[in-house]
């Protein structure tokens, strides 16, 4: 893969990949650069420009500095970029449509726009507040379970992630008083061959009683930029804290569950 560093401006630093004349001069055109005045103003600030070809990412810092890349077109790469700002951020995206053909925009996001917990209007890409995604619905229907394991599809491998929970060996002092805590702890990610359904099955009859989960969107199992926390074992971590009555898991805030970083505390 070939890239190429291009400052067209002042805080502004993009990155051509691939097809170096075509990303440059898309880099270089007036539209372009009249969506880089646009991104520059951080609301929101993660921006998608999907153009017939060619794809551009950007993320306006606080500084007010924007990075972006233009890189030829491919599912993939929007699909990715997509939920780089909804799962890894957590942060609404400001998606464009710069095709030519009709119906070709709805057709490269509709699987995300399908997604009935994500919403899309005013150009802006963003999870629905208060409304349950498939990952959440999955766990609310099963028994509490104290092992799961998360499948997320990875340049042509499944990449599983194992999660158990840890509610016997865990202690924390409140108030000078020693207490038990609820701590989802990571098992590794390891890649597998073969179909995801294949690998779904394997684990299911290896471990019947585990939560095997399908990944909603990439980076579920990544710790967030920021936040220290991933959202699927916090969202594991809190499920089960409810199911066996944990004091404070009714009163979880799914949306930012930063509060409970170091688990529920009995």
């Amino acid at each position: 893969m070939t890239h190429e560093q291009l400052r067209l401006e002042e805080k502004v630093e993009i990155t051509l990949m691939d097809d170096l004349a075509g990303t440059r001069a898309l880099a270089q055109s007036e539209d372009f650069r009249s969506e880089l005045g646009i991104m520059k103003r951080g609301e929101p600030q993660f921006t998608l420009l999907v153009y017939d070809e060619f794809l551009s990412f950007g993320i306006c810092g606080s500084d007010g500095n924007v990075i972006a890349c233009v890189t030829p077109y491919s599912d993939e790469y929007c699909i990715d970029y997509l939920d780089k700002a909804l799962s890894l951020f957590k942060q609404p995206i400001r998606v464009r449509d710069k095709t030519s053909a009709r119906g070709l925009f709805d057709e490269r996001l509709k699987p995300r726009t399908s997604l009935h917990w994500i919403g899309y209007e005013d150009e802006v890409m963003m999870e629905k507040r208060g409304v349950k995604c498939a990952a959440r619905q999955l766990l609310e229907s099963m028994p509490a379970t104290k092992r799961a394991y998360a499948l997320c599809e990875k340049d042509g491998q499944v990449a599983v992630t194992g999660m158990l929970i840890d509610d016997e060996d865990v202690h924390v002092q409140e108030d000078g008083t020693p207490t038990n805590n609820i701590i989802c702890r990571g098992q590794g990610c390891k890649l597998h061959q073969g179909p995801i359904e294949q690998v779904e099955k394997r684990i299911r009859e290896a471990f019947p009683d585990a939560a095997v989960i399908r990944e909603p969107l990439s980076y579920c199992t990544s710790e967030i930029e920021g936040k220290k926390w991933s959202c699927l074992p916090v969202l594991f971590e809190w499920e089960y804290a409810r199911k066996v009555g944990y004091p404070g898991a009714e009163d979880f805030d799914l949306l930012d569950p930063s509060d409970i970083l170091h688990g529920f505390v009995s």
